[in-house]
């Protein structure tokens, strides 16, 4: 779904789930990776309450935990 957002939780110790916008064809990216060199999150906005990033590259974790603000058919 274009112009929406999906929000995700890396790892048990995950505090808070990052929002992640899609793009005009409704995929939203994310890369995982054990190089701490590496991760990235691009934050645009923590002040709102939640953690949004463009193309982050997250700490992989044992678990992944992805929501959806809608009802998927």
């Amino acid at each position: 779904m274009a112009s929406a957002h999906v929000n995700v939780g890396v790892g048990k110790e995950t505090k808070h789930a990052i929002v992640i916008p899609t793009d005009k064809d409704g995929i939203a990216r994310l890369s995982l990776t054990n190089n701490d060199g590496v991760v990235d999150s691009h934050y645009l906005c923590e002040a709102c309450g939640n953690f949004v990033a463009i193309n982050p590259v997250l700490k992989y974790g044992d678990s992944l935990g992805i929501n959806v603000p809608f009802v998927l058919c």
